[in-house]
């Protein structure tokens, strides 16, 4: 990889002087990243470049005068967040995203450590990105927007308690690892700690207990001779040699043994005919792609079934030497038995379902439950219900520790957000619609991914600042400054509708199914106007003719509406 020097220049491409003209003038090739200073998502894209040593063409936004609302600005960025990315005609925002993005372009040797392939690894990292995202900055920008644009003096007690709440998250995943997600540093680790140091001038961590050390404690570092380094430019390069060190470590290759690759007549049973087999079993008519019908293994039981795969065999073998014809046969019959074997009768196969936590109103967790249907998924469902808190309960805090709706208990494995519950699913149960549903394409995937963050970070939080102060509070309606809000993500989905059907690709993936719940459970509460957002509303009404829209979110949305204008009702009458 050509590292290429770091040049700045503002928003509108002002350059102060020659020097750093001619600067950027070999910079071109350089992905731009608009940033500030005092951004910790920025600067969490910032710390990442630098630890796979790639350098980044800057240009600084400033908030103060709302830049990042500008027409130029929001042409690159629809959301108008900070940071956004330019590389060449690509354009992405979101710091997760954009580093995934990075990594995999500039830095794919160190995907394995950074962004580990492990599907409960990498579930883990992706759940803290996604907490990062739609909890712990969220609670951050509750307390300096307010300060920057507001006449907020100091960080309220519930600021600080929601703060705490966060900490209390972190120690959870402390629990058992030194790391965020893992056993080594990994971008949910560099994410975090942009979030983690930025919020102690607002709410500083108490280190007395837990697993996380008070970062202003820990600035100084040895070198590699013992010998403390406590200034800030020794401090930096000592980190950075080492981590250039730790993720450039070359692993002993080990030589397979020379033996000759022994093939059958039939290939051994794949995962994705696996998972074949056991999305045609959950409607308990055939067990595989070899037509059987399923009530004679009904019938048998387990026990049958293994003893016909013990019989079989036996057989078969005593014919010695065996035609070719009978070899075919044999392999064949094994196949369809291991498949029988893998698979089991659906009848025993649900009693392994996946389990979600969930709520019929709950638009992520809804998600969920159309891509299970989307995949041929059966999920056990176990309902919470939010307006008694069981969501806040000791016992389901013990499960998921944010108190987020929905959860999901795979075995022993537990994960939460919507968005990562369907990437961890999408892996381990439908390998073969992977690149469907979640296109390998780098800027495809990056697309996905900007459009599954934007609607955890902007959007769902737009559709609860109604819906949590009508639950737990007392609106009657939904006020206009939350329209406006909800009418600028309508906009962000009109950008992303622009030169496609779908919002990411040309055809269905994770965003749609993701963006479509949040959207039709926000009818209820600010409809859509077809006529200023017509794309977006194309759209929604192509999803809404899907099997799996009627079966889950047509009452999923209409038990919302009812809650919702009931409650408005009631608040109604108490004013009176």
């Amino acid at each position: 990889m050509t590292a290429v020097r770091m040049a700045t220049s503002d928003i509108n491409g002002v350059t102060p002087n020659k020097d750093e003209a001619e600067t950027l003038m070999i910079n071109k090739m350089a992905p731009t990243l608009y940033s500030m200073d005092a951004s910790s998502p920025a600067n969490a894209v910032r710390m990442f470049a630098d630890i796979i040593g790639l350098d980044l063409e800057l240009k600084h936004i400033d908030l103060t005068v709302a830049e990042q609302k500008l027409p130029e600005f929001l042409k690159i960025n629809p959301i108008g967040s900070i940071p956004a990315l330019k590389d060449g005609d690509f354009i992405v925002s979101d710091s997760h995203v954009i580093m995934k993005y990075l990594l995999s372009k500039y830095a794919a040797d160190q995907v394995e450590s950074l962004y580990p392939s492990d599907v409960q690894t990498r579930a883990l990292v992706d759940q803290a990105m996604y907490f990062n995202t739609g909890v712990y900055f969220i609670k951050l920008k509750g307390v300096t927007l307010p300060s920057l644009f507001g006449d907020c003096t100091e960080t309220t007690e519930k600021s600080k308690k929601d703060i705490n709440d966060c900490y209390k998250v972190l120690e959870v995943f402390l629990e058992n690892r030194k790391y965020i997600a893992a056993d080594h540093l990994t971008l949910a680790d560099i994410a975090l700690l942009s979030t983690t140091s930025s919020m102690q001038p607002i709410h500083k961590l108490d280190s007395e207990n837990g697993h996380i050390q008070n970062i202003s404690k820990c600035r100084c570092v040895k070198d590699l001779g013992g010998d403390l380094l406590c200034e800030d430019l020794a401090v930096k390069d000592r980190w950075r040699s080492y981590f250039n060190e730790l993720l450039n470590k070359q692993h002993k290759e080990v030589q397979p043994p020379d033996l000759p690759p022994d093939q059958g007549l039939v290939p051994p049973v794949t995962p994705a005919e696996v998972q074949t087999a056991r999305r045609r079993s959950r409607n308990r008519k055939v067990v595989g792609a070899d037509g059987v019908p399923i009530e004679p293994w009904k019938a048998m039981g387990p026990r049958g079934v293994g003893t016909l795969s013990n019989l079989f065999p036996r057989t078969l073998y005593r014919a010695d030497p065996k035609p070719m014809e009978a070899e075919y046969y044999y392999s064949s019959l094994q196949r369809q038995m291991q498949t029988v074997l893998i698979t089991q009768p659906a009848c025993y196969i649900n009693k392994m379902a996946p389990i979600l936590y969930s709520m019929d109103a709950s638009p992520p967790a809804n998600a969920v439950r159309m891509f299970a249907d989307i995949i041929g998924l059966d999920l056990e469902l176990k309902q919470l219900d939010i307006t008694v808190a069981e969501h806040k309960s000791p016992e389901y805090l013990k499960i998921n520790p944010i108190g987020s709706i929905p959860t999901l208990k795979d075995g022993d494995f537990v994960l939460s957000e919507s968005h990562v519950i369907m990437k961890y699913l999408l892996s381990k149960y439908a390998p073969d619609q992977v690149e469907s549903l979640y296109p390998s394409d780098l800027q495809t995937r990056a697309l996905v991914d900007q459009a599954m963050y934007f609607n955890t970070g902007v959007y769902f939080i737009r559709l609860k600042a109604v819906s949590i102060p009508s639950l737990f509070g007392d609106f009657t309606e939904t006020p206009e400054k939350s329209k406006k809000d909800i009418n600028d993500c309508y906009k962000v989905l009109e950008v992303f509708l622009e030169n496609r059907k779908y919002i990411a690709a040309d055809h269905l993936t994770l965003a749609d199914i993701a963006l479509l719940a949040t959207t039709s459970s926000m009818q209820p509460i600010h409809q859509l106007d077809s006529e200023k957002f017509p794309r977006t509303a194309e759209w929604l009404s192509r999803l809404e003719q899907e099997s799996f829209f009627k079966k889950i979110m047509v009452p999923g949305v209409e038990l919302l509406d009812k809650i919702l204008h009931s409650i408005w009702e009631r608040n109604k009458q108490k004013k009176l």
